[in-house]
């Protein structure tokens, strides 16, 4: 025990100095301002250069403005998280601005479910590009619109009708082609191990836009002093989300910006990330930190009795997996959580819910739930998840930065509470049916529920009742479930309450899907 406590406490101190070094990180260069533009678009402009005056970002003289990039995230991303490519192209040279799109964010207009008009995305690029030509820190008759994923689609589209661009870039996306104007100089970047549906199209829009069958990976058609290029590249080893951090993907978009705008390179591109591996070096203490943190709730919550393990614990592994079947066509033409307003999270949210609470009433009439164990000592259960929940809140924000804004807006904040409470009946009966006995056992009967829910997730996706971009976030998931299993371990070994451990995955869970989806409703 000892030595557990020196581990978690030498782990908190590293986390300490990742957090302020990368705060340190975060304020210097290169220099960038936050502002707000149009109705309410949450925006950074990053400009060329290696500090970032404490005082304010200036504009330049005229004859020093830049040209300028838009930079447009995908589906539940934001801004923070293309702040590493932001970043790396303003060190080369160029005017950077990013935005929270509609519903994302720190946006808090609300998202529009009618993707196929477009959910007014177009109108959130259009402001962008519209204060960029009159913005006096960059060279506004110079513009690259560059998205990614549904930010791709997006910039896609605008470029359609936007003759006076320098060029657009799709990362990971981008599959219409509806507008009245053909689109300067374009990129279609994607990632090996992208869904081929992404690379097809990618590729099939490249080739009509070259006019050219068979039509070549890597191979430049046309001529960008005309606007005429058209490139589609395939990234080796990346896939849909670490494209926007990778390096060479970085330096493939620097290449063809230079050719967009007719820049001509001597030096090597300055390609360094100082944020991304501190934030690493912060996360993996994080995880390390966990196992501190619950043992200080386990020491706050009422001990439980741990019951023995038996069959039911086993039999409680295909029961998981059923329910979370059986409840799929009560989803299949709506979601029951739709008041949540979270696209694709009330979806989340229903699916776990209904389940959840299926297995929660045949527990309940079989008589298998103790409820004189569960509601004793309710004061101090509730307490010890609140400190512990208050505790991973507070060490995971500054990290947001770079991996995705994590502080809620107040709606963000009302559907963090609705989902909670709707997927507390499923983690509540998933901990009471599979931890129970020994550690070991208990570990490894949650480890292999935890992979029942996101094999039956993508059952759910393959029938088409669950989203299908669900599918792109799964490896974000995996990681918050490594990280829930840590926390309830060491919770359980220090007091055997399952029920402090479920509320706070419930609220933990329910906060990363608030933070992420895009929400459709504005006080």
């Amino acid at each position: 025990m000892r030595t557990l406590r020196v581990i978690c406490a030498l782990a908190f101190i590293v986390l300490l100095a990742a957090a302020w070094r990368f705060v340190s990180l975060q304020e210097g260069g290169p220099p960038h301002i936050d502002l707000e533009i149009g109705a309410g678009i949450p925006a950074t402009i990053y400009l060329p250069g290696s500090e970032n005056p404490f005082y304010a970002v200036q504009p330049p003289a005229p004859e020093k403005r830049r040209p300028a990039v838009l930079l447009v995230h995908g589906f539940s991303s934001d801004r923070a998280l293309m702040s590493v490519l932001a970043r790396r192209i303003a060190r080369n040279g160029y005017a950077v601005m990013t935005i929270d799109l509609r519903g994302h964010g720190d946006n808090r207009n609300p998202f529009s479910r009618d993707f196929g008009a477009g959910g007014g995305l177009r109108e959130d690029v259009a402001a962008a590009v519209g204060f960029l030509r009159g913005s006096s820190y960059v060279d506004g008759s110079k513009i690259v619109v560059m998205g990614h994923s549904m930010g791709a689609g997006a910039v896609l589209d605008y470029a359609t009708h936007d003759p006076n661009l320098k060029g657009a870039v799709m990362i990971s996306g981008g599959f219409v082609l509806d507008g009245p104007e053909r689109p300067r100089n374009v990129l279609f970047i994607f990632a090996q191990n992208d869904p081929p549906f992404i690379q097809d199209r990618s590729q099939a829009i490249a080739a009509i836009l070259a006019g050219a069958k068979p039509f070549d990976l890597g191979k430049v058609y046309g001529d960008p002093t005309q606007g005429t290029a058209v490139e589609a590249i395939r990234m080796p080893g990346l896939n849909h989300i670490t494209i926007t951090q990778s390096a060479d993907a970085a330096a493939a978009m620097l290449t063809w910006l230079d050719s967009a705008f007719s820049k001509q390179r001597s030096a090597p591109y300055d390609l360094e990330a100082r944020r991304l591996p501190i934030a690493g070096v912060g996360m993996v203490a994080f995880l390390i930190v966990l196992v501190g943190i619950g043992q200080v709730a386990g020491a706050i919550a009422p001990e439980k009795p741990r019951r023995q393990s038996s069959a039911a614990m086993w039999l409680g592994l295909p029961a998981i997996a059923l329910a979370l079947l059986l409840v799929m066509p009560f989803m299949a033409i709506d979601s029951p959580a739709y008041f949540v307003s979270l696209v694709v999270g009330d979806d989340l949210f229903a699916w776990m819910g209904l389940a959840g609470g299926a297995i929660l009433a045949i527990m309940a009439a079989r008589a298998q739930i103790d409820w004189t164990v569960v509601a004793g000592g309710a004061r101090r259960t509730a307490l010890a998840a609140l400190i512990a929940f208050g505790a991973i809140y507070a060490l995971q924000i500054p990290f947001g930065a770079v991996f995705h804004t994590l502080a809620p807006t107040p709606e963000r904040t009302l559907a963090t509470i609705a989902g909670g409470m709707i997927v507390l009946p499923f983690f509540f009966s998933f901990e009471w049916m599979l931890r129970r006995g020994g550690l070991l056992e208990s570990t490894i009967a949650c480890l292999i529920g935890r992979l029942l829910i996101v094999v039956m997730l993508l059952v759910g996706i393959s029938l088409r009742i669950l989203p299908g971009v669900l599918a792109l976030t799964l490896s974000i998931m995996v990681l918050q479930f490594v990280a829930f299993e840590i926390f309830a371990v060491s919770t359980y070994a220090r007091s055997g309450n399952v029920i402090t451990i479920a509320i706070v995955e419930s609220i933990w869970f329910a906060w990363i899907a608030a933070v992420a989806m895009p929400i459709t409703f504005m006080l």
